[in-house]
């Protein structure tokens, strides 16, 4: 059984990609030295996979930015004007970017489905025609002429594109029409430079499809049926179901299923008769999360899909491209420090070596009884590496249902705090450092702009991720763990490895430092449980509420301490909101139910007259109407204002 891997972790081994293209972008690197760079990378990545047993390596899976952002440029769906024709990665500079000569905006930021990564969105300019511009495939498919390696080109299929692409007024059907062509025209293209495999990835047939929809989707995979390589189609974050057999009809080849977030699937093909002539790839290592693997389960799992399925006809694989985990833990400084709770993870590089060990024992070359072993020994780790604090449970389950709400109407607060406060109607507010300043620098700056409330924190996401971690028990940071969050940004996740509680904090002295600088009224900003948790490594082991409290409590406890030190205005920051959420609508009233629950706990122990606000950043504010109704803020922030009047009457409604 051969290990398919969907796509493999683009910012450098040391972080040197994103560093390199934060450089272009501030003009300090030529087009020429970020394409060399990107060479060298390339093909290190490569042999890497090669060596850790990959068999089908995947290409164009590398991108300088975001591969959304590539797709983009590809099919020419990009603003008018924002062309730079002395290069192409000039162009996608402006894409992300902007183009300040010509007012041109760069493309919006939304976030990739329920995960932490951040995307560049499409645009369909309707006075820019649509049309194939291959400088980035082809520059990937000439450094792979030396490569000898078996290896397969992925893209975002055409619905997966046309659905996260911005096309005004115009119906999404019209651009599927003038997308699917190209797509075909670009397969055959393909086909002829001597590629057998394309992947084409379609994480959106996760999301709510009905009739019509298949009915399109069998429309575009049919036009590809003929004089095209052979195609993988790849789905992820979810199950398709309950249109699992309609879209195992697809004229494809193959087909990849994500069996950890879609555990519904695996139970389908057990009780239907998957396509016989169809290559199914089995998502069964988590992509998305860093505990081992437990492969005797795996195993287990394979022997039995065998009576459904032909051996020769399944590839092993990882739940969805390894985007969103760090590299490897080779060079982990805490693996001294922390033996065990080294021991317990797995990396990009560790998952495939997983891959290719269950690989082994399918062939005969590992015994069953290994991998039991290995599985024991990885639950016992677990158990031994979760510091549990009754302490903390207790504290939870004493704080009242009356407590986990303001004691008075957002009306009545409202009056307290513009007595309190004397702030203008529209009072001018920071929600975050984006130049990267030192504290005084940074308070200097909104004095001079004459804000009315001052920022206090000048740390970026990562800097306040860290400073957690080094305060409060149950939470840990990995030194090198670097990933994505969006173009050359990046940030270390947390890995919560036990119960959670709060500690200590540095926040006040910055508030301090602020108070001495400024006389304006400050502001504390902490992260919000929700974030907290959705950027960190959580246990898989243990529900999402339990968890969420644990943080929540630890958040609440900071608050009453900052208070009570003169705090009187706190910005929760909840950049994450959005990840997490179900893709399915049917599952989504109860996590937000939980998720407000939550929030709650962290922000309602506060007095009334102090002002709390949520800074939302970057996430759909209209999508999380259902959570943001029910939690008790003060103000609602979103960067960029994305409200539309719909949403801001929902909001008016809920006081």
């Amino acid at each position: 059984m051969k290990v398919w891997n969907l796509g493999y972790p683009r910012i450098g081994k040391e972080n040197e990609i994103a560093q390199a293209v934060s450089e272009f972008e501030q003009g300090t690197k030529t087009p020429i030295e970020l394409l060399d760079l990107g060479r060298k990378v390339l093909k290190s990545r490569w042999e890497l996979q090669h060596d850790l047993g990959v068999d089908s390596i995947p290409v164009n899976d590398f991108s300088f930015w975001d591969h959304l952002l590539d797709m983009a440029y590809l099919f020419n769906l990009i603003p008018l004007g924002i062309a730079d024709e002395t290069h192409w990665l000039m162009t996608q500079k402006n894409l992300v970017q902007g183009k300040a000569d010509g007012n041109i905006r760069p493309l919006t930021i939304r976030r990739w489905f329920n995960t932490n990564y951040f995307c560049f969105l499409p645009q369909w300019d309707l006075k820019n025609p649509i049309k194939l511009q291959m400088d980035k495939v082809n520059w990937e498919l000439e450094c792979l002429k030396s490569v000898p390696y078996q290896s397969h080109l992925t893209l975002i299929g055409p619905w997966t594109l046309v659905q996260l692409c911005e096309t005004g007024k115009k119906p999404k059907s019209e651009l599927l029409n003038e997308v699917t062509p190209l797509y075909l025209q670009l397969l055959k293209d393909l086909k002829k430079k001597g590629l057998e495999w394309v992947q084409l990835e379609e994480p959106s047939f996760c999301q709510e499809l009905d009739r019509k929809a298949l009915e399109g989707i069998h429309r575009i995979y049919q036009q590809f049926s003929k004089g095209c390589p052979k195609i993988m189609l790849s789905n992820y974050y979810d199950s398709p179901d309950p249109w699992l057999t309609d879209l195992s009809e697809l004229p494809v080849q193959g087909i990849h299923f994500d069996l950890v977030s879609g555990p519904a699937t695996l139970s389908w093909i057990k009780t239907r008769v998957f396509p016989k002539d169809k290559i199914l790839c089995l998502g069964l290592i988590n992509a998305q999360n860093i505990w081992s693997a437990g492969l005797a389960s795996a195993f287990k799992q394979i022997e039995i899909l065998k009576g459904f399925h032909s051996e020769s006809k399944m590839v092993l694989s990882t739940s969805a491209p390894l985007y969103h985990l760090p590299i490897s833990k080779k060079k982990e400084a805490w693996e001294k420090e922390n033996p065990v709770l080294h021991r317990s993870v797995s990396f990009a590089d560790e998952r495939l070596e997983e891959l290719h060990r269950l690989k082994n024992a399918l062939s005969g070359e590992v015994s069953i009884q290994e991998l039991e072993k290995d599985e024991k020994e990885q639950r016992d780790r677990l158990v031994q590496i979760h510091e549990k604090r009754d302490s903390v449970k207790n504290q939870i389950n004493r704080i009242e249902l009356q407590n986990r709400k303001r004691s008075s109407s957002g009306a009545k607060r409202q009056k307290l705090q513009s007595k309190k406060f004397l702030f203008p109607k529209l009072p001018l507010n920071l929600l975050e450092n984006h130049q990267a300043l030192e504290t005084q620098s940074w308070i200097s700056l909104q004095n001079e702009l004459e804000v009315d409330v001052v920022l206090t924190d000048s740390r970026n996401l990562d800097e306040r991720l860290l400073d957690i971690a080094s305060c409060w028990k149950g939470i840990h940071s990995i030194p090198n763990g670097w990933v994505q969050k969006v173009g050359s940004k990046c940030y270390r996740p947390l890995i919560i490895a036990g119960d959670v509680e709060w500690n200590s904090s540095s926040s006040l002295g910055l508030f301090e430092q602020a108070k001495s600088i400024s006389q304006k009224p400050a502001k504390l900003s902490v992260i919000g449980p929700l974030s907290l948790v959705s950027l960190s490594f959580t246990r898989s082991d243990i529900p999402f509420e339990v968890i969420g409290n644990q943080v929540a409590l630890a958040v609440r406890q900071e608050l009453k301490v900052d208070e009570s030190a003169g705090v009187s205005i706190f910005q929760i920051d909840e950049p994450n909101l959005g990840a997490g959420v179900p893709l399915k609508l049917g599952k989504k009233t109860a996590f937000y139910k939980s998720a407000s629950e939550i929030f709650r706990l962290a922000s309602c122990g506060v007095k009334d007259e102090t002002l709390v606000q949520l800074a939302a950043g970057q996430n759909e504010i209209s999508g999380l109407l259902e959570f943001l109704t029910k939690i008790d803020v003060d103000a609602i922030f979103c960067n960029p204002p994305i409200l539309t009047s719909d949403t801001i009457t929902t909001l008016k409604k809920t006081g």
